[in-house]
């Protein structure tokens, strides 16, 4: 499937702070972040969890900390269970809406192939190494991308979702700070609404990414780095992701203008291969009347002029490839507003250039012919409008990890770190004198799903793996087929320990001769320091030397 079901992980309260607007806006806006530093404090916030752009290039003491701050808000975000959120935002009277879910990395491709997710700009390979590591050792991921698809008749979600089937499980509803609008979300977890809407998406036939087409690719990049040592359902194959139809009316599809300065505007002009009309009324990149059929027009303005760049027979489907292949010898600034290129163009040694917007109608069919467009060729709306980070998944496998020992298994406690014994839930070892202490909190732990084995939240309905429905209990113990208990780590009949961790692929996986995941075969060693036979885990008593292995 293209779509994947993702554990939604989202905060408690404090939903203003939390949220954040994308990295890679208000990148000269110094100001801006530390506004928002300022306003967001000491509270928990996905601002810990992002590297803005602005303060580029890396450092690796902040990436560190961005590491410490994913591992420290595991122990505050409730996890949701596998589902999709309904996403309503609302700014400048108008509504849009979107879904996040989660898509597989292996349909998408950012070099302007023909795979089913595709990039609608080029790809700066040069950008993608420092989001790739961040990536590195993250045990959380956030999102800014939004994925577009076309469907016209809203069949993937009606342009009226109001009803329980969409909006009956509302889990945020709050205003977004720094003028960023209202949003509220609300949980699609109904197996059947799912299953509707990843066979709608994928009949659509094509996904392209809109905003965030760079840190999808580093979501790839990293992806195809460690595909080969993990298990095909890490959750790094997967990327959170909101999809949102091109024809929602409350996405505006807006062109990105030009700014030229520090040149001679008259000698620039000169290169064209256009003739000038001369116009005396700011039009914000409409179309020249004087312009011929299947002609480009180009408004443009400096300190003394202001006009049209008309190309009567242009070698380029667009104004905006026909205008970069000029202008992209020179230092260029992109702009979304009309009006700041307006009045930085008519300083001296400035000239602005503004591009007619593309059509939304056509856009998808532009791509299938053009393969990418050129940089900055469109935005889905203002800065202010851009996606917020407020949904988060788990990123490294699980949120428990496990180090298996001959006779217990000590845990590593999802808050605090420190190893802890199979029975000792909410306290910790200390790693000298094996005294308990600890933070005093208690670990949430995924459970097995009763028909495949594979770890799911403790809340699902059904699994995201093998999609049988109830798959939570009741389990009972592999030996003596005792009943356990919710979230047992051994069994309280036998003692036999319920969890083994496979060398092959890593990952924690329920009690039994052979991994859930991989298949490999799990082997045991009998604790008997002068027998030490291997064999497999559900046995009692060593077949060697006849020990009790427990």
């Amino acid at each position: 499937m293209i779509l994947h079901v993702p554990n939604i992980l989202l905060p408690e309260t404090n939903w203003k702070e939390w949220a954040v607007i994308a990295c890679d806006q208000h990148t000269q806006d110094l100001d801006y972040w530390k506004r928002v530093e300022e306003f967001v404090g000491d509270t928990p916030s996905a601002l810990n969890l992002i590297y803005p752009e602005i303060y580029l290039p890396l450092d690796e003491k902040r990436v560190d900390e961005i590491h410490k701050a994913m591992h420290s808000y595991r122990d505050i975000l409730i996890d949701h269970g596998p589902c999709f959120i309904l996403v309503k935002r609302n700014f400048s009277g108008r509504e849009r809406t979107g879904l996040v879910a989660a898509v597989d990395l292996e349909e998408y491709e950012y070099t302007g192939t023909d795979s089913f997710i595709r990039p609608t700009e080029k790809t700066i390979k040069e950008r993608l190494p420092a989001r790739v590591k961040i990536r590195e050792n993250a045990e959380l991921e956030l999102t800014h991308v939004l994925i577009l698809y076309d469907d016209p008749d809203f069949s993937v979600l009606p342009g009226n979702t109001e009803g329980p089937v969409y909006e009956g499980d509302k889990v945020y509803d709050f205003d977004l700070m720094e003028d960023g609008g209202h949003i509220k979300g609300f949980k699609i977890s109904d197996r059947n609404v799912l299953e509707e809407i990843s066979k709608k998406i994928e009949s659509l036939g094509i996904l392209l990414a809109g905003d965030g087409n760079h840190s999808l690719a580093a979501a790839k990049s990293f992806w195809e780095t460690i595909k080969k040592t993990v298990p095909d359902n890490h959750p790094a194959r997967y990327a959170l992701v909101e999809l949102v139809n091109i024809h929602d009316p409350g996405l505006t599809f807006e062109p990105i203008h030009r700014l030229v300065r520090g040149i001679n505007p008259e000698k620039l002009l000169e290169r064209f291969d256009a003739k000038i009309v001369e116009s005396s009324l700011f039009n914000s990149g409409t179309e020249c009347e004087n312009k011929p059929e299947g002609g480009h027009s180009i408004e443009f303005v400096t300190k003394n002029r202001r006009g049209f760049l008309i190309f009567d027979k242009p070698k380029h489907d667009l104004e905006v490839e026909t205008l970069d292949e000029i202008i992209d010898d020179y230092a260029v600034e992109y702009e979304h507003d009309p009006e700041v290129v307006e009045k930085l163009g008519k300083e001296p040694e400035s000239i602005g250039f503004f591009l007619p917007p593309l059509k939304r109608n056509e856009f998808f069919a532009l791509i299938k012919k053009k393969g990418i467009l050129p940089r900055k060729s469109f935005s889905l709306g203002k800065e202010n409008e851009k996606r917020y980070y407020i949904e988060a998944s788990y990123f490294s496998d699980y949120p428990v990890d496990v180090l298996y020992y001959p006779q217990f298994i000590l845990y590593s406690h999802p808050s605090c770190r420190h190893r802890q014994k199979n029975n000792s839930l909410f306290v910790r070892a200390s790693s000298r004198q094996m005294e308990l202490k600890g933070c005093r909190k208690m670990a949430s732990y995924k459970h097995p799903c009763k028909y495949c084995g594979k770890l799911i939240a403790r809340d699902s309905n059904f699994c995201p793996f093998c999609t049988q429905e109830n798959p939570l209990g009741p389990i009972r113990c592999p030996i003596c087929r005792y009943p356990l208990e919710d979230g047992a780590k051994a069994c309280g009949h036998c003692g036999i320990l319920l969890w083994k961790i496979c060398e092959s692929c890593g990952k924690e996986t329920f009690l039994g001769d052979k991994c859930s995941y991989c298949g490999t075969p799990i082997i045991v060693v009998c604790p008997n320091p002068k027998c030490r036979a291997e064999q497999p885990p559900t046995n009692r008593n060593c077949v060697k030397c006849g020990k009790p292995l427990r």
